[in-house]
């Protein structure tokens, strides 16, 4: 379903952005803020697209709409929007006898990790 941040900078609470005495909250928290700032300004553009493929799987919750209009990638795989290819895309997974889906608790990629089982 796509990644909503960089790992290890999920949750950035307004005491961390102004806990000034405790410089490595302080660091890692405005790097955090910054580095989730620029990805969402950034990634739906087509050369950020083409140059990251991990542009292909940012989906903010916050920006739907730009994501469905502007990703190139992920919508179609999750069959979020229609395209030449949905109805056979929606029969191979209705198709399907199994599928196994893992979420390892120490995930350090995905957040939110539930994300690798469609939460």
């Amino acid at each position: 379903m796509g990644v909503e941040s960089f790992a290890g900078c999920e949750f950035v609470t307004m005491e961390q952005l102004w806990n000034v005495f405790d410089f490595s909250v302080w660091y890692q928290s405005h790097m955090c803020y910054w580095l989730n700032y620029v990805t969402q300004l950034v990634y739906t553009l087509p050369i950020m697209q083409d140059l990251f493929t991990t542009n292909n799987y940012a989906r903010f919750t916050d920006k739907l709409d730009e994501y469905y209009e502007k990703q190139w990638f992920l919508p179609f795989l999750n069959n979020e929007v229609y395209h030449s290819d949905f109805e056979r895309y929606r029969n191979n997974i209705m198709a399907l006898n199994s599928f196994h889906l893992v979420q390892w608790d120490n995930d350090t990629i995905l957040f939110p990790r539930e994300t690798s089982q469609f939460g």
